[in-house]
């Protein structure tokens, strides 16, 4: 009777012994499994990698109204959806800091676009295509994505040397689709809660409105309105906010 008891306990155990090396097996298995997953998908993006023309420079830094550093205050879209055949346009903005200006005041900006198929290799979009223009306005061919970057300097009549100012921008995606995609969700935001409206050269008296758009990928244009023209404008196309100068206002009933 002790044999068969002993028997049954062990026969238990061998049972319980299987079902957790099987549940550790299926385990470890499911753990490969999104590990190899993980890995694709590592790799995947690794094959997409951007290498910029030139590091970008960074969006401005502001205080009090003032340009502390260099750079963009309006980035081209990172990612900008159109469909083939339909043309886009990368609207930018770029300025000095407040001691750059006073030290280059004579100097004046020069645009230089750069284009490319893979991320990685750059060339420079022609004039005729508007590679020399502060925005540009690009038309997809086919299915795909591009990359663009822009370079943006201050110097005279010769240049840029490296002497001259100059900032580059955020790489900027153009995605052409097959197809539109309709918007489902828009919030606004701004980047100042309030602006300046005396004109000098140190201070601004103007900033940008932000769409933030669902889904990313959506396909259409985004244009803006003001309802307060008495005080300030906006640019239809970028969003601009430009606030009337107190001697205008003087000139309003």
């Amino acid at each position: 009777m002790r044999k068969s008891n002993s028997f049954k306990k062990f026969l238990v155990c061998i049972i319980m012994f299987s079902f957790f090396v099987g549940r550790f097996a299926i385990k470890k298995s499911k753990e490969v499994e999104a590990a190899e997953l993980t890995a694709g998908l590592i790799d995947n993006r690794d094959e997409v990698t951007i290498v910029p023309k030139h590091e970008p420079t960074g969006d401005v830094r502001k205080f009090l109204g003032i340009w502390m550093t260099s750079g963009y205050s309006l980035q081209p879209q990172a990612n900008a959806y159109t469909i083939e055949g339909t043309p886009i346009t990368l609207y930018t903005d770029a300025g000095r800091s407040f001691l750059t200006t006073i030290l280059t005041f004579t100097s004046w900006q020069h645009y230089q676009w750069y284009e490319s198929s893979d991320g990685k290799k750059w060339s420079s979009v022609s004039d005729k295509k508007g590679g020399d223009k502060r925005n540009l306005t690009v038309t997809p061919t086919e299915v795909g994505v591009k990359y663009y970057q822009l370079r943006t300097a201050w110097y005279m009549l010769f240049g840029p040397t490296i002497f001259d100012p100059q900032v580059w921008s955020q790489v900027a995606t153009v995605h052409a689709l097959d197809s539109d995609v309709d918007v489902t969700d828009l919030k606004v935001t701004t980047d100042d809660d309030y602006i300046y409206n005396l004109k000098n050269d140190i201070t601004t008296t103007s900033t940008y409105a932000r769409a933030d758009i669902e889904p990313k990928d959506f396909t259409g244009t985004v244009k803006w309105s003001i309802d307060k023209p008495e005080i300030a404008t906006i640019d239809e196309d970028t969003g601009l906010i430009e606030v009337l100068l107190v001697e205008k206002l003087r000139l309003l009933p």
